[in-house]
């Protein structure tokens, strides 16, 4: 018996090695939360749906053009239609409809919150809602649809609608190898959700954006993920590296070390001399030849165009605001950089104040020191003097977000210039191949 007990253990282990974690037998759900920090709700039904109260199973039959407002009453959720005169009490309900591609439109629907471009929108959704009441007394949302269909939601509002194919279909891999190291890992998830939907996990925002095209290299791509060897890569993105992609370890130090597909290269196909690390102020004051500058690439959109470089002032009186807020420093007397990225990043910066030193070691913290935070922590600053003696401080920064990773506008840059999606993430994901997640029988 212990030989054949043997033999069957060695089986099991050989089925577990050999099975990816990252390979599916068919296409998962995503349960996304897209709304939790209001506590009123009004949606509008462009088909029939049904609701179904959580405990009770009770269902209510939703129909075209009715609109339901939802609020909260100690504990529960209070109801209303504008087609009848119902008004009930729930703990939980869902949203369900039995054609998978019927709509339904959640007005006023919170976007970037925190950001410089945060504000309100209509929003129309596919798929299945759940509405719920979260621990700070809100609504939790979630809508929960496949894969495939999450990612129609994504494309659009990550790298616009009118990019070029094969742009597209860069943004659609990335997207979802992200979403598929998000899933397995769980490093978005929440008590009833695998992700958010805004910029801290990807962008989704339902269907406003879709269009043949964005639809299409979803569909063209179906099931295609960045492998490094036999894993699936997190494959990050931001809109504009400044013209050069920084290394993951620099930015997220606890997420990896020094990886090739993570790793600072410029957005260039030519050779260049800068050296953003050691001279700062000549490469954020340069104009590179490189994908992601518009003076180089006019085509570019017009989101990319403002974040290649960029300016910002601020008063001593609000940096040190700011940084009060973090720690007790008293009046900021001097900023000093510690470190830089390869890409010019400061990835750490002491702030002297008049009472005490603050020292902020990642990139998202250094950018944070300006409310909405800082485009990129690739800057440099002068300090002068008002004619009253105020102190102001004048900032010249390169690109928008982390720089691990795609550079978005250069991939745009590099589609119009006839590259292929193979030809762009090979660029940016250095030593990775694109093949299928999903099991083909």
């Amino acid at each position: 018996m212990k030989p054949i007990l043997l033999y069957i253990c060695l089986f099991i282990l050989i089925i577990l090695n050999t099975s990816s974690a990252q390979i599916f037998s068919d296409e998962p759900v995503i349960r996304v939360r897209i709304i939790y920090t209001l506590d009123s709700l009004n949606i509008i039904f462009n088909d029939e749906w049904t609701l179904t109260q959580d405990k009770s199973q009770e269902e209510i039959k939703i129909h075209k053009e009715d609109s339901l407002f939802f609020s909260i009453r100690e504990e529960s959720i209070l109801i209303q239609s504008n087609s009848s005169d119902f008004i009930n009490d729930y703990n939980k309900i869902i949203l369900k409809s039995e054609n998978s591609s019927s709509t339904l439109k959640i007005k006023n629907v919170p976007y970037g919150i925190g950001w410089w471009w945060q504000g309100i929108e209509d929003r129309v959704y596919e798929g299945e809602i759940e509405i719920s009441i979260n621990e700070n007394h809100k609504f939790d949302v979630i809508v929960s649809l496949s894969l495939e269909k999450y990612l129609c939601g994504v494309v659009p509002y990550e790298i616009g609608s009118d990019a070029p194919i094969d742009a597209l279909k860069s943004q659609v891999i990335a997207a979802r190898s992200e979403t598929v190291v998000a899933l397995i890992s769980g490093k978005y998830k929440g008590s009833s959700f695998d992700l958010c939907a805004d910029v801290e996990c990807q962008v989704f925002a339902g269907n406003n954006k879709r269009t043949i095209q964005t639809d299409k290299a979803v569909e063209e791509t179906r099931g295609l993920c960045l492998f490094y060897g036999e894993e699936v890569i997190g494959a990050y993105y931001a809109s504009n590296c400044g013209g050069m992609s920084e290394n993951v370890e620099n930015v997220w130090p606890s997420r990896s070390g020094t990886v090739p597909y993570w790793s600072s290269h410029f957005d260039s196909d030519k050779e260049l001399k800068y050296d953003p690390k050691n001279n700062p102020e000549e490469w954020i004051m340069s104009n590179p030849d490189v994908f992601c500058n518009s003076y180089f690439h006019p085509e570019l959109p017009e989101w990319s165009k403002k974040n290649f470089r960029w300016q910002v002032e601020m008063t001593n009186d609000e940096l040190s605001k700011n940084l009060n807020e973090i720690k007790q420093i008293g009046v900021l007397q001097e900023i000093k950089i510690v470190e830089r990225g390869n890409s010019g990043r400061i990835i750490k910066a002491r702030f002297l104040g008049s009472e005490d030193s603050l020292d902020l070691i990642s990139e998202l913290e250094i950018r944070k020191i300006k409310k909405p935070p800082f485009r990129s922590s690739c800057f440099i600053y002068d300090k002068t003097f008002t004619s009253d003696s105020s102190i102001i401080y004048k900032f010249n920064g390169a690109g928008w977000g982390h720089g691990v990773g795609m550079c978005q506008s250069g991939a745009v840059a590099r589609a119009f210039s006839g590259q292929t999606y193979e030809q762009i993430l090979n660029h940016y994901f250095r030593e990775t191949q694109i093949k299928s997640v999903y099991q083909k029988f």
